[in-house]
Order: C-alpha cells, then sequence, then structure tokens
C-alpha cells in the first residue's frame, strides 16, 4: 500500500505510479466516495478531448495556384 499526503488545503497528492497506471494526470476527474470506512477513488467519465488529428483540417490553408510570368517579371533588371 503506497501512502497520499493531504496538503494543508485539502488537496491530496496522489503517487505518481497510480496516476500513471489509471491513465490519469491534471484535470482528470474522479470519483469519490466512501465505502465501509474507506475512501474510494475512481477514474471518472472520461471527456472527449480534441486530438492534434481533430484540430489540422482547420489549420490547413486553402491556397489558390497561380500562374506566374518569370519573363515579365524580370524584365528590365538589369543585374549588377
Amino acid at each position: 500500500m503506497l501512502a497520499a499526503k493531504l496538503t494543508d488545503k485539502g488537496q491530496l497528492v496522489i503517487p505518481k505510479c497510480i496516476l500513471h497506471a489509471l491513465g490519469i494526470g491534471p484535470g482528470s476527474e474522479l470519483l469519490v466516495s466512501f465505502e465501509s470506512g474507506k475512501l474510494v477513488l475512481e477514474r471518472g467519465p472520461s471527456k472527449p478531448g480534441r486530438k492534434l488529428g481533430d484540430w489540422l483540417p482547420a489549420m490547413q490553408v486553402q491556397s489558390t495556384t497561380q500562374h506566374v510570368d518569370v519573363a515579365a517579371d524580370v524584365e528590365g533588371y538589369e543585374g549588377k
């Protein structure tokens, strides 16, 4: 059994190995109950998060193909 520390603000510091095993981190929800004299913490319902793949379509820039007339652009240019 591992020890967890209660801060002076009433926050519970859960050992990192337990957080990792549950797959939770900052901002994760836990369900708290009191059963038979024991405090029980359970992983809360996972919220559908947005992943990088969800953002990519919005981040893509729509480009338009343009014809560039190089001869017209360099006309009158004199190299030094």
